[in-house]
């Protein structure tokens, strides 16, 4: 699990990248989710919807990836997390959990 802020280390493959769960007020109102991920040094930003978003890490580098809830139509605060991609030892989850109970204690 990363949390908003935070950077991950993953090897070359696909990921499930899953968005934190937000609150909506009022409490009636469900979330959906926008993605934006970009390569460092690359101008070139895919975007996507969902909960989940399936993605190929196909090179080294690294990816900056924010997730944007959408609530009653309104775009709330951003969740940011940085994903280095390289030659990790050891054993790598295919999934990455994003945990935003840190998100409100950033600058």
């Amino acid at each position: 699990i990363t949390r908003c802020g935070e950077k991950v280390r993953v090897n070359k493959g696909s990921y499930v990248l899953t968005a934190p769960n937000f609150g909506c007020t009022p409490e009636s109102c469900t979330a959906t989710y926008r993605w934006e991920i970009q390569r460092v040094g690359s101008s070139q930003v895919i975007t996507g919807t969902g909960k989940n978003f399936p993605y190929q890490f196909a090179e080294n580098g690294v990816y900056n990836i924010k997730i944007i809830p959408i609530c009653g139509g309104r775009e709330c605060e951003p969740c940011q997390i940085q994903i280095h991609v390289g030659r990790v030892i050891g054993t790598v989850n295919p999934d990455v959990a994003i945990d935003s109970s840190i998100r409100d204690l950033l600058p």
